[in-house]
């Protein structure tokens, strides 16, 4: 089970999958999407339906790997030489209505206290 190819996630996963060539043998990543039986249109998607018993196993954010989903399923991390890291820009646009209140939050986001928010949900705190 995985997200649709358009979904980013589906990329960070055949990404990572093709890093763990070089551990498992150079057609791992291919022995894996051999067996993919069907793919979602998001990564919550996906998720659940590994939660309900619909799947076997699937790849998420670890963002995703809510409470109630950690519940239900076993969560494995992924090791960190076989990682992908997704990264989440954050910018006040030029042509912004207000740009004093879009620097604000991006100030609060990157705030001690808008990183520890983000930490609870399973995000990394920004470098």
């Amino acid at each position: 089970m995985l997200a649709q190819d358009e979904v980013p996630v589906a990329q960070y996963a055949k990404e990572s999958l093709t890093k763990a060539n070089a551990v498992y043998g150079s057609d791992f990543s291919q022995r894996v999407l051999f067996n993919v039986a069907s793919r979602d249109a998001d990564v919550k998607a996906a998720a659940n339906r590994v939660a309900v018993g619909d799947a076997d196993a699937t790849m998420v954010y670890t963002s995703d790997a809510t409470p109630d989903l950690r519940e239900r399923v076993v969560s494995i991390e992924i090791p960190e030489e076989l990682n992908v890291v997704a990264t989440y820009p954050i910018t006040v646009l030029e042509e912004a209505r207000s740009t004093e209140l879009a620097q604000q939050w991006v100030d609060l986001v990157l705030s001690d206290e808008g990183q520890v928010v983000l930490e609870s949900y399973g995000f990394k705190r920004a470098s």
